[in-house]
């Protein structure tokens, strides 16, 4: 079975065609309408689906955004993806000289590869 990666909706085509190149099913989750960030619940619900059972489960997700600004919050994106078994990567190419990049995180809500290149 070939592994899930689960992204963002503001997504830099450099962080997305390497994993659809890599042969990994692409799985993007929505931004939540109300609070215009990353939808966690939808999240949740994806990572649950029972179709992604047995597989390895990546989420990359976008720290900020280079095309509109937006803050993803990190904590909580890397501790759902770990409640469900999966590995947190998080771009920071555009937020890494603005933004705490925590290298020591704690397991459970941290970052297992934070990306500033």
């Amino acid at each position: 079975m070939r592994p899930v990666v689960f992204i963002g909706p503001y997504e830099h085509h450099s962080n997305l065609l390497p994993w659809r190149e890599s042969g990994c099913e692409v799985v993007r989750v929505p931004e939540c309408k109300k609070r215009r960030t990353v939808d966690l619940h939808e999240l949740e619900r994806l990572l649950s689906n029972p179709q992604f059972n047995n597989r390895i489960k990546i989420g990359t997700f976008s720290a900020a955004s280079n095309v509109t600004g937006k803050v993803s919050d990190v904590d909580a994106i890397a501790t759902i993806l770990h409640q469900h078994q999966a590995l947190a990567f998080f771009d920071y190419a555009t937020g890494a000289p603005y933004m705490k990049m925590d290298m020591n995180p704690s397991p459970a809500s941290g970052t297992d590869c934070p990306d500033a290149s």
